[in-house]
């Protein structure tokens, strides 16, 4: 069930802090993957089962009626984040602005959830950690813009020259955002925007400072 306010949201959160993946899908009557390779993403389900959260790669936030969206970060011992986070899946080039994209929609408030990620602990033992929320500062939110304008940029100048309708745009266009392939949809490839681990670390570090104690 969907929490009715931020405060219920985050009261949520906070309650999940310090369980391990194992404790709380025992909580949630749900038996963990029995393969490593299907327990991709399985972490992320848990907790969105556990919030309430509902809308998943679609164009909404998890939480629209509080316009937040969520987003599980694994981490590694030194508290850095351990892979990029998946944004959402592009879907159209042609026109998009920042502001009327969903990547925007997807990051102009999160919350992030870290999780123990060090690939030497089963994933029943990995903790769940301090849920947060965030949204992009000023400087933030340029160098997401300007990631997606330039990128924007280079799918439109492709439709221009009319070339084949598969495409490859380097992952190493972007500061914060990048987009690259994340499988394939009858036979073609689907990309999707992720945010580079520099840029998500950042966003860690700084919500860490913030809850120090002073």
């Amino acid at each position: 069930m969907l929490p009715e306010n931020q405060e219920e949201l985050l009261k949520r959160a906070r309650y999940l802090a310090g369980l391990t993946v194992g404790e709380l899908a025992a909580r949630l009557m749900t038996p963990l993957p029995e393969r490593p390779g299907s327990a991709k993403g399985f972490t992320g389900q848990l907790i969105e089962i556990a919030l309430g959260a509902g809308a998943g790669s679609h164009p909404l936030q998890d939480f629209p009626h509080l316009d937040i969206e969520l987003k599980t970060i694994p981490v590694g011992w030194n508290g850095k984040p351990r892979e990029t986070t998946h944004v959402c899946i592009l879907h159209h080039a042609a026109g998009a602005s920042f502001e009327n994209s969903n990547v925007y929609n997807k990051l102009r408030r999160v919350l992030w959830f870290p999780v123990e990620g060090e690939p030497g602990v089963p994933l029943r033992e990995r903790h769940l950690g301090q849920a947060f929320l965030w949204e992009p500062d000023p400087g933030e939110l340029r160098t997401l813009r300007e990631d997606f304008a330039e990128i924007i940029a280079l799918l439109n100048a492709r439709d221009e020259a009319d070339e084949e309708s598969d495409f490859l745009i380097s992952a190493s266009i972007g500061t914060a955002l990048h987009l690259r392939p994340s499988g394939s949809f009858q036979g073609k490839r689907v990309f999707s925007w992720y945010l580079r681990k520099d840029f998500t670390a950042r966003i860690l570090e700084n919500a860490a400072l913030r809850d120090m104690p002073r």
